[in-house]
């Protein structure tokens, strides 16, 4: 491993579990938490889709203004507020919202992160640091997937949320502690 995978991994894995846990619930908890009808689970995620488009396009911005990783652990910050609002509303329109947020700031760090880790890394190396990079982000996702359904049979969404919004506030911390050096 490039030293630099030391580092930037176990952010990633961290984060992994925050992309990996509320996704495949979400149109359940749409239709069953905030009992949405199915024509306005649709339009939300079409608005959701647009405002993932709109993120990509100005994480670029974001991310020379604030700097990279600053910027990322931002991103990741907001996505963690967004699960916060999604825990605690109980109206269509405050789902709405808070989902469309949290697609959008979720999409929007990970060109950043991406394209920090390949400039940290050397040319050669970029495929196999770009393979390991999936394989530990589709792991983690798989064991949050699981561990998220777990969570809300038990304890319910607000809880599964407001956990993976904390996890989202560790990722931040961590991906900022771990790499601020660079």
């Amino acid at each position: 491993f490039h030293p630099f995978l030391v580092r930037f991994l176990p952010a990633i894995a961290i984060w992994s579990f925050v992309t990996g846990s509320f996704g495949p619930f979400a149109n359940v908890y749409l239709a069953r938490h905030l009992q949405m009808p199915l024509y306005e689970i649709g339009l939300v995620f079409s608005v959701s889709q647009l405002a993932q488009v709109v993120g990509v396009l100005v994480a670029p911005w974001a991310l020379r203004r604030a700097g990279s990783i600053a910027g990322i652990a931002g991103m990741q910050l907001a996505t963690s507020i967004a699960l916060l609002a999604l825990a605690v509303t109980r109206s269509s329109l405050g789902g709405a919202l808070g989902y469309v947020a949290f697609n959008s700031f979720l999409y929007m760090s990970e060109p950043g992160m991406y394209s920090l880790l390949m400039s940290k890394v050397p040319v050669g190396e970029r495929s196999s640091a770009s393979a390991v990079n999936a394989l530990v982000m589709s792991g983690c996702q798989a064991i949050a997937a699981v561990l998220a359904g777990w969570t809300i049979t038990k304890l319910g969404y607000p809880r599964m949320l407001s956990l993976t919004a904390g996890v989202a506030i560790l990722a931040a911390g961590l991906f900022w502690k771990l790499l601020k050096g660079e």
